[in-house]
């Protein structure tokens, strides 16, 4: 695939939705591959401003669904993958060509 003309990636914002105590985020990404040395994450909590980065390079693939675990102390911010799934329904099958 010649991926010449892609651009880096910008910041998305994410989707947040509660349950209870629990609170999710969900973003969708483009796939590509995003490093160690990149931004990957960034949030505000009160005043305080936090950024995260991958701890492997990332190679991510379309139609898959990766769920990270955020846990933020004091003085850290730890991003820990905890699955990669399959996300039916969106596979290059049902792509359709636009005009």
């Amino acid at each position: 695939m010649d991926t010449s003309n892609y651009q880096e990636a910008k910041l998305v914002d994410a989707c947040k939705t509660e349950d209870g105590e629990v609170k999710t985020f969900s973003a969708i990404i483009v796939p590509g591959t995003v490093g160690t040395d990149k931004e990957f994450l960034k949030f505000s909590i009160g005043e305080k401003n936090f950024v995260s980065k991958l701890k492997s390079q990332t190679e991510f693939q379309e139609g898959e669904r990766y769920t990270y675990k955020l846990d933020v102390g004091r003085d850290k911010v730890e991003l820990t993958r905890i699955s990669v799934d399959d996300l039916k329904g969106w596979d290059s099958n049902n792509e359709e060509e636009l005009k």
